[in-house]
């Protein structure tokens, strides 16, 4: 593994696919990463010397947690509402039974 213990040090990989049509001018391109001193992720369009984003890694693993963490979220509020619609299409079924509702 290469150690990024002096400045002048970077590792910079090129990404196998393209960005798509939702990257306007840039799609088509591949990305170009860089792992650079400091802890510092530097990604680009290749063949662009704009639009360049600098990350610190810490931020990057922040927000990987918090994406995980609104995932967890989400799939437990799905299920919740999931329970909740059988419960009240069982009420509703045991209402009809009885004559208390109408059908359409």
């Amino acid at each position: 593994m290469t150690s990024l213990d002096k400045p002048s040090r970077s590792v910079t990989r090129v990404t196998n696919g393209v960005l798509g049509f939702g990257h306007g001018a840039d799609r088509d391109r591949q990305l170009v990463c860089s792992l650079q001193y400091g802890d510092t992720l530097v990604l680009k369009p290749k063949g662009r010397r704009t639009g360049v984003i600098t990350l610190l890694l810490a931020d990057l693993y922040t927000y990987g947690l918090k994406c995980q963490v609104n995932k967890t979220r989400l799939e437990k509020a799905r299920e919740k509402l999931a329970k909740k619609r059988e419960r009240e299409q069982a009420a509703r079924s045991r209402r009809i039974i009885r004559g208390g509702l109408k059908r359409d």
